[in-house]
This record gives structure tokens, C-alpha cells and sequence, in this order.
């Protein structure tokens, strides 16, 4: 396990992504963190300073410059302030004598040249030379390389007491040599975090600490084997299932102020940061391909167009739901700054991937036509996404008017007609015959229709009306429309999915251009459990978006109610227009 940790830590390109992960072992190793990345810049060469007893030694002052990768001369002294030597000479002439707290003042002083990977040769007489010279009877210098800190990950993460229960460790080891089969290797993972996270929730708070934190290691390392094996689908999918899980723990201290609270919090901020670089990794790699005609439908490689379908609804549900995710970071990072670059930043995002989105649907035309019912899941997280910015609205209108008129088309000639089909075979061979038994068997209820039913009244777009209706009265009059809320038992369930909640509304009719949304608004003003749903609570909506992606469930509607500036609860409108302005 040591050799695996190792090889993660010397795969860390970037300093901040070791900025992240060492904070997270030094409190786990008892030490008391002063200062971090995360708090601004590195100050006098000093990147995270700490203090405590390691391994029952006298307490120490320890101060950590760090390097990402191996230590050569290259990154010794170059001429540059961010090399190591004058990082070190800054931390000695100014940080030791103005930035140690003063209770701290009489504490042995440990600087701690950190790096990633291995020391090189080229550089050992030299460094060995400036500790000699510079260490006091107060100041000692060490070398954390990636060895020993490895070996601190292992010991206080990883040990047997911790981590070996229910052969932990072969699971974490199973999903690393499987990540080339994804499926496989996030079905490992899954258990990993299962067991994990089993009862956590009623455990000490210091145990909680231990699994969030030995979470965040165990997703690290499978990102790193993912990203060398070129396929990162399994570690997307298990940052989604991570956070999940781990939110059922944070909840509880996300309006709490004490220390523990404060490194619980700390925790699921790095977790979702390292959840939000898998998902720019999986963004970025698929980026370039967005403005080619068919380029990522031939970049699946399916048997058949099921394959393609299936990806590309998928992908757009990733692509939408990560551009939600940083809309909120920006959102949170402007309420605590109010830094007006910030502001510019997130608006300059939010049309990017708005734009991104458009060239995905206009050079993959089977985007116009899903297969599945609960792709309506995706093609609303899409248009959430959208709805934020009424720039957007004749786009999001043209995809949905366009989806619903292909799905006529779809049952006017018999041919791949939206269903409730699950299982692959059934579906690649769907439809099987023209009989009305038939098709009656697989389209027994739906999402979708209400979900387009609402946009037309959204967009007052009665042709699309008038589709939907025929579809629904003339091709599949017994399906069941319906729409989803949480219910009582939503809060408990849904980030770790471990039983079944919310409650189906049924009946929604498509009589009038108005009468879905009505139907609609007027079932979401009775439902208020989902204003008791932590993630709505404490700010972290997301959450729940995430939750219905990765589990398969119906988004609630009360989301795009706000976006529309209704009040659903007092049936006021807080701003008729649809200026929804980044």
C-alpha cells in the first residue's frame, strides 16, 4: 500500500494539489494546523505551519515549504522567488521572527522542505550543506520527501486499526487495477465507500474526521490511476458517490462553529474541490470535440446508436450539472470577497459552458431524440442550467420543441419511440412490433412529457402544446405522467440512497397549454419537506442535483420555480421576467 500511496503523491503536478492532501494527514497526526493555502498566499516562503507532538515528541513549531514532484537543482535556485532556497531564506530571515505567534515563541522550530517525490542526486551535497549551515539549537530543517510522507499517510490513514476492517484495503486495491474496466472498478469503489460510511453519522467525531479524511486519500489515489490510465470514469463516478455520502456526515455540523466542525467542513471543502477537477478533467477532455459535427457520437464507439444515445444524454447531464456546481463556487466565493473579478469570472464560465452545451446539442443531432424516459433527468439539468440566463431561453426553447417533435415522429413511423425500457438487449431491439399491447407495456409512465408540457407553458409555445398532446392522447393515452417530490423520509435517504422516498404525483394532464404548469405549481406548494432537505438549508442545493443524476431521480420542480422568480408558497411572483443575469 505504501508503494501505491508513493507513486499517487510523485503524480501530484500541481504544489496546490499536495497544498490540499497535507493539511488533511497533519491534523489526522494530531498536529494543530495555524495556517494553510486555503487562506491566501504562501507567506515569507511558508505554505502551512503547525504545531503539536508528532510520535510523542516535545511540541514543535513545524513550517512546510513545498514542492510538487521530485527536488532537483532545476527547483533549488533558479533566480526565481518560488525556489526552494529562497523560500528557505525566507522563512529563516523573516517569517521565524515575525510571523511565530507569540505563545508559541519558545517552541523548538522544525522547517520541513516538502516534496512530492524523490530527492535528486544532483542536489543532496548542496542541500545538506545549507542545513548544516542554517540549523540552530531552536531551528532544525527536514526533508519530507515523498517516502516519508507516504509513510504517514499509511500509518495514520491507512493502518490496520483504521482501514483494514472488511478488507478495505482489497477493495480500494481491486478498484485500482480495474480502472480500465470503469463499471467494475467504481462497483469496488462503491462498497469501499459503503463500508466506510456505514453508521458513520452515530460514531465520534473523531472517527468521523478519520473516514473523511482516509475517503479523500482512497479518491485521490483512484483519480491518479485513472488519469495514467487515460479513463476517469471511474473516479467521476465515485467523486459523485463520495460526496453524496460524505454530505450525510457534514450535515450535521454545517451550522456549527467549533473547532471539529470547522476540520469536518474543511474536509468535505477539499472533497469538493477534488470532485470539481475530475469533473473539469472529464469537461476539458471532451471540450475540444464539442464544435465537430458527430465528433463525440463517433468518439463512443457504441455497437449501435443505443450506445451513442446513451453516452451523449449522459454527457450532457455531466456537463450541465458541473457547470451548476461552479455557478454556486462562484456564487459563495463573490458572498465572501465581493471582489468584482469574481463576478466576471463566473459570468465569463457560465457563457462558456452555456455555449459548450449549444455546440453539443447542434453537432449531435440524437440529442433531439432520447430514448429513455429518465433521460428527461438530463435534459433538465440542462435546461436548469440554461433557464439561469434568459439569453439562453430561444435556445432551451428550440432543443425542447425540437425533442418534442421527433418523439411524434418517433411513434408517428413506429421507430425507437421514448420508453421505460431499463434493461440494454430490450432496448437496443426496441420496438419489437407495431402492436398497441406492446407499446402500451413499455411506456406504463413518464417524466419526461410533464417536464416538456411545463417548458411550453414556460415559453408559451403552443405547437409544442399541441405535440405533447397528441403524443399523450393519440399514441400512449394510458401512460401515466408524473412528477417527483421529496417527502418526510427524503432527508434521510437520499444521499446514500438506502431506501426508497419521495412521492410520485400522478395524473398530470396536458388539457391546456397551462394546465401541466399549474398542476404542477400547485403540487410543489404543498410539498415543503424539500425546504427541510439540508443541502437547501445550509446552501449546498447542488447536493440534491447531484443526487438525482447519479441515483436516477426526477429533479423537483420547486428549483425551477425559483429560477423563474415564483413564490410558489405565497403564489407571488417575485420577478415575472426572466432576466437571470450571472
Amino acid at each position: 500500500m505504501k508503494l501505491i500511496i508513493k507513486e499517487y503523491l510523485a503524480s501530484l503536478k500541481e504544489r496546490n494539489e499536495l497544498d490540499v492532501l497535507l493539511p488533511i494527514l497533519l491534523s489526522q497526526m494530531g498536529l494543530t494546523i495555524l495556517t494553510e493555502p486555503s487562506i491566501g498566499t504562501r507567506q515569507y516562503g511558508v505554505d502551512i505551519s503547525a504545531y503539536g507532538s508528532i510520535n510523542g515528541e516535545p511540541d514543535k513549531v513545524y513550517l512546510f515549504t513545498i514542492k510538487a514532484g521530485d527536488l532537483g537543482r532545476a527547483h533549488w535556485d533558479k533566480g526565481s522567488v518560488q525556489d526552494v532556497r529562497a523560500s528557505l531564506h525566507d522563512i529563516l530571515d523573516t517569517y521565524i521572527p515575525t510571523h511565530i505567534p507569540p505563545q508559541l515563541k519558545d517552541l523548538p522550530i522544525e522547517v520541513c522542505i516538502t516534496y512530492g517525490g524523490d530527492l535528486k542526486e544532483d542536489i543532496a551535497l548542496t542541500l545538506s550543506q545549507f542545513e548544516k549551515a542554517k540549523e540552530t539549537e531552536k531551528i532544525k530543517l527536514t526533508r519530507w520527501s515523498g517516502d516519508l510522507i507516504a509513510g504517514h499517510l499509511e500509518t495514520y490513514l491507512l493502518n490496520e486499526q483504521l482501514f483494514l476492517q472488511d478488507d478495505l484495503k482489497s477493495l480500494l486495491r481491486k478498484s485500482l487495477a480495474m480502472v480500465d474496466q470503469p463499471e467494475i472498478s467504481f462497483q469496488h469503489f462503491s462498497r469501499l465507500i459503503q463500508k466506510l460510511f456505514q453508521d458513520l453519522e452515530n460514531q465520534s467525531i473523531k472517527n468521523q474526521l478519520t473516514t473523511l479524511r482516509q475517503s479523500y486519500l482512497a479518491l485521490g489515489i483512484l483519480n491518479s490511476w485513472c488519469l495514467s490510465e487515460n479513463n476517469i470514469e471511474s473516479s467521476y463516478l465515485s467523486a459523485e458517490r463520495l460526496i453524496l455520502h460524505s454530505w450525510q456526515v457534514v450535515k450535521s455540523f454545517a451550522s456549527k462553529k467549533t473547532a471539529d466542525a470547522k476540520k469536518i467542513k474543511n474536509i468535505f471543502k477539499s472533497l469538493t474541490l477534488l470532485y470539481l477537477s475530475i469533473s473539469d478533467t472529464y469537461y476539458q477532455r471532451l471540450l475540444p470535440h464539442f464544435s465537430s459535427l458527430h465528433a463525440i457520437s463517433n468518439a463512443v464507439h457504441g455497437n449501435c446508436d443505443v450506445d451513442i444515445n446513451l453516452r451523449l444524454f449522459d454527457v450532457i447531464g455531466r456537463v450541465s450539472l458541473f457547470g451548476i456546481w461552479l455557478d454556486w463556487a462562484f456564487d459563495r466565493m463573490y458572498r465572501n470577497s465581493t471582489d468584482q473579478n469574481i463576478i466576471e469570472d463566473a459570468s465569463r464560465t457560465y457563457g462558456e459552458i452555456s455555449e459548450a452545451l449549444k455546440k453539443l446539442i447542434m453537432n449531435n443531432p440524437l440529442l433531439f431524440h432520447p430514448y429513455k424516459d429518465d433521460q428527461a433527468i438530463d435534459i433538465g439539468l440542462t435546461a436548469f442550467y440554461w433557464l439561469k440566463n434568459n439569453k439562453n431561453d430561444g435556445d432551451l426553447q428550440g432543443w425542447l420543441s425540437g425533442i418534442t417533435r421527433t418523439i411524434l415522429g418517433a411513434f408517428t413511423h413506429n421507430k425507437r419511440y421514448l420508453s421505460n425500457i431499463h434493461d440494454y438487449l430490450e432496448l437496443v431491439l426496441h420496438p419489437v412490433d407495431d402492436s398497441q399491447e406492446y407499446r402500451e407495456s413499455v411506456t406504463k409512465g413518464s417524466i419526461l412529457y410533464p417536464l416538456l408540457g411545463f417548458f411550453a407553458k414556460v415559453f408559451q409555445n403552443s405547437e409544442m402544446h399541441l405535440d405533447i398532446k397528441r403524443i399523450t392522447t393519440e399514441f400512449i393515452p394510458k401512460c401515466t405522467l408524473q412528477i417527483w417530490h421529496p417527502d418526510a423520509d427524503t432527508e434521510t435517504h437520499l444521499y446514500s440512497n438506502s431506501d426508497t422516498h419521495g412521492l410520485g404525483i400522478t395524473g398530470i394532464s396536458n388539457e391546456t397549454r397551462e394546465t401541466p404548469f399549474n398542476q404542477i405549481k400547485e403540487n410543489c406548494s404543498l410539498d415543503k419537506y424539500i425546504l427541510e432537505l439540508s443541502a437547501v438549508k445550509y446552501e449546498h442545493f447542488p447536493i440534491i442535483l447531484t443526487a438525482c443524476r447519479h441515483y436516477r431521480l426526477p429533479i423537483p420542480y420547486h428549483f425551477y420555480f425559483q429560477l423563474l422568480g415564483i413564490d410558489i408558497y405565497t403564489d407571488e411572483a417575485k420577478d415575472q421576467e426572466t432576466e437571470h443575469e450571472v
